[in-house]
C-alpha cells in the first residue's frame, strides 16, 4: 500500500513539474501590505471566580499576543512573513505561561500558466477538510500549517491537481511525522451553463509515523493486558471523494472519507488491570474510521432552506495519536450545531465528536416582509448508540427598518451532555430555556445606540444566568459598551456579577480597544474545534492595523 501510494505522488508531482519553465508575463510592479494584531491583558487576582492559582495572577501579572503579517508580490511571485510574540502567554495552554518570539511563518508562491508552487508554511485542504486541512484560529490557539511544499498543475481549465508534503507545525518548531497528500478536482457544466453543474474531487492523505513516537507508542500499549494489546502501524491513509452539485437553486455537497486502521486516543476507554477489574480513562485503540458528510441548500426569492447530516465514526486523524485537545490535529470535521454569536445563547456549545457521532441540522429562513426574517433553526447530535448529546431549537426574528431601527428576537430551547463535552461524570443532561432580544436605535446619521438582553433559564449545572448589554456608537468611530452576565439563581457557591466595560476607536484600517473585562471560566468554541477559556478579571487591550 505503501510503495502503491509513494508511486502515485511521485508520479503526480512529475507531471504537475513537466510544465514548470512554462513561463507567462511578469508585471514588475511590486505591491506590499501588513496586517498588525496585538492582544495584551493586565491580570488581577480575583480567587472568587476561579482568576487565580496561574503564573499570570501569582506573579506575572501581564500577558500578551502579537502577530505581524507582512506580504509582498512581485516579479510573479507572492512572498510572505509574519513575526509571533507571545508574552506569559495563556494561549497555548491556559494554566501555563508560553513565553516565546520568532517567525512563526512565511512563504514563497509562485503561479506559471498551468503550474504553482507553494514552499514555507502553507494552509490548504482537501474537500471539506476531513481528511486534511492546515489553517489557523488564532482565538483557540490553533497554528498547525504544514512546514513543506505543494504543487499544483492546472491540466486545462476545468481540471486541476495538487500534491503537498511536510511536517506539520508545532507553535516554533515542527512535529517529526511526514504528512503527505494529493487531490484532483474537477468542474463539469451543462451546455447552457446554468442547468446544472458537478465539481467532483478525489483526495488522499498519508500520514508516517516518526520513530520516537512509534517507540512511545509500543512502550504505552505493552503496560496493557493482552487482549487489549495491538501492533500500531508506522503509516496511515485516509481516502475522500466528495461533490459539488448545483441545480438551478438547490445546491448539493456530498462527501465520504474512510482511513486503515489507526491508533486513536479514547478518553473514556476501557481496559483490564492485572487484578481484572474495569479501568475507565485514556486508552489506544486501533480502529478503521469514516465520515459520511452531506448538505443542501435551498433559495427563491423570499426564502431559503439548508440541511446537513453527517455520520462519524473513529475518526480523529493527529500527527501522533499521543496528542491530545486541539494538538496535532490532521483533519477538520463539520460540526452540526449552531454558531451563536450572543453571550448565553453560546454557553454551552457542542464540540464535534471525532470518535462518534449522528448528527443533522436544518434552517429555514423566511422573509415575511421585505424588512422581516424570520430563521428557524434545528440541531440534533447523538452519539453512535444514539444516545442524546445535544440539542437546539431555536426562531429568530429579524426587523430592520432601514435608517430607524432595527430588532433582534428569539428563542433557543437546548439540551447538553455535559458528560461527554465536558468530560464530568454522572453530571445530568443541561436543560435550557433563552430568550433574547437585540434592538438597535439610529439617532441620526453618526449616531445609535444598542441594547441586548439574555436570559438563560436552567435547573442544572450552575443554575440560570441573565445578560445585558448597552452599547452607544459615535460618529461610526467610537465604540462605548458595558455589560453585565449574572448568575441569578445558582445551584451552588456564590452568585456573581460578570462585567465589562470597554472603548474602541476605529479609524480607517486602524482598530483599538481598551477595556475592564471580568470573564467567568468557560469552553469557547470556533466551527466545532472547541478550547477551555480560563477565567480572567483585569483590563484587555487589543490594536489591529492594515497598512
Amino acid at each position: 500500500m505503501r510503495s502503491f501510494f509513494n508511486y502515485i505522488l511521485t508520479a503526480s508531482i512529475f507531471l504537475i513539474s513537466w510544465n514548470a519553465y512554462a513561463q507567462e508575463e511578469i508585471d514588475h510592479t511590486g505591491i506590499f501590505n501588513a496586517y498588525l494584531t496585538t492582544q495584551a491583558g493586565i491580570f488581577i487576582r480575583d480567587s472568587s471566580i476561579g482568576a487565580s492559582g496561574t503564573p499570570q495572577y501569582d506573579h506575572q501579572l501581564y500577558g500578551a499576543e502579537t502577530w505581524l503579517d507582512a506580504r509582498y508580490s512581485n516579479w510573479g511571485f507572492d512572498f510572505g512573513v509574519r513575526f509571533d510574540l507571545y508574552n506569559n502567554s495563556n494561549l497555548i495552554n491556559p494554566q501555563a505561561s508560553f513565553n516565546k518570539q520568532g517567525i512563526g511563518r512565511w512563504f514563497i508562491k509562485r503561479d506559471f500558466s498551468k503550474f504553482g508552487f507553494e514552499a514555507g508554511y502553507i494552509y490548504d485542504q482537501i474537500g471539506s477538510g476531513i481528511i486534511y486541512r492546515a489553517y489557523e484560529q488564532r482565538n483557540l490557539g490553533i497554528d498547525n500549517a504544514l512546514y513543506g511544499i505543494k504543487l499544483n498543475y492546472q491540466w486545462n481549465n476545468d481540471w486541476r491537481i495538487k500534491a503537498f508534503s511536510g511536517k506539520q507545525k508545532k507553535q516554533f518548531d515542527n512535529y517529526e511525522s511526514v504528512i503527505k497528500g494529493i487531490s484532483i478536482d474537477g468542474y463539469i457544466q451543462s451546455k447552457d451553463s446554468t442547468s446544472w453543474s458537478w465539481a467532483p474531487g478525489l483526495g488522499m492523505t498519508n500520514r508516517t509515523l516518526d520513530d520516537a513516537s512509534m517507540t512511545n507508542l509500543l512502550s504505552t500499549i505493552s503496560t496493557y493486558q493482552k487482549e487489549d494489546q495491538f501492533l500500531p502501524k508506522f503509516n496511515t491513509y485516509a481516502f475522500s471523494f466528495y461533490n459539488q452539485i448545483h441545480l438551478k437553486d438547490i445546491g448539493i455537497y456530498l462527501e465520504t472519507a474512510i482511513k486503515n486502521k489507526d491508533v486513536l486516543n479514547d478518553p473514556y476507554g476501557e481496559r483490564k488491570a492485572s487484578n481484572g477489574s474495569i479501568i475507565v480513562g485514556p486508552k489506544f485503540i486501533n480502529k478503521m474510521g469514516h465520515v459520511l458528510y452531506g448538505s443542501l441548500n435551498y433559495s427563491k426569492l423570499k426564502w431559503g432552506f439548508s440541511l446537513e447530516g453527517k455520520r462519524t465514526s473513529y475518526f480523529g486523524l493527529r500527527t501522533r495519536p499521543q496528542e491530545d485537545g486541539n494538538n496535532g490535529i490532521i483533519d477538520y470535521i463539520p460540526p452540526m450545531a449552531r454558531q451563536n454569536s450572543y453571550r448565553l445563547l453560546s454557553f454551552y456549545p457542542a464540540a464535534t465528536q471525532a470518535l462518534g457521532e449522528m448528527a443533522m441540522q436544518s434552517e429555514l429562513r423566511y422573509s415575511l416582509k421585505s424588512d422581516w426574517d424570520l430563521t428557524l433553526h434545528h440541531s440534533n447530535i447523538n452519539d453512535l448508540n444514539q444516545h442524546k448529546l445535544y440539542r437546539e431549537y431555536l426562531i429568530e426574528s429579524n426587523l430592520h427598518k432601514d435608517e430607524h431601527y432595527s430588532l433582534i428576537s428569539g428563542l433557543q430551547l437546548r439540551e447538553y451532555n455535559q458528560q461527554v463535552y465536558e468530560g464530568k461524570p454522572q453530571a445530568p443532561i443541561i436543560k435550557s430555556f433563552t430568550p433574547y432580544i437585540d434592538f438597535t436605535q439610529q439617532l441620526d446619521q453618526t449616531h445609535s445606540y444598542r441594547i441586548d438582553a439574555e436570559y438563560m433559564h436552567t435547573r442544572q449545572d450552575q443554575g440560570s444566568w441573565m445578560s445585558v448589554l448597552i452599547e452607544y456608537n459615535m460618529a461610526s468611530r467610537w465604540i462605548f459598551s458595558i455589560s453585565d452576565m449574572y448568575n441569578i439563581k445558582p445551584n451552588y457557591g456564590k452568585a456573581h456579577n460578570y462585567y465589562t466595560s470597554s472603548v474602541v476607536y476605529s479609524k480607517e484600517a486602524n482598530r483599538v480597544s481598551l477595556g475592564y473585562v471580568r470573564q467567568r471560566a468557560g469552553i469557547v468554541c470556533s466551527g466545532g474545534i472547541c478550547r477551555y477559556e480560563p477565567a480572567f478579571n483585569g483590563f484587555k487591550f487589543n490594536l489591529e492595523s492594515r497598512f
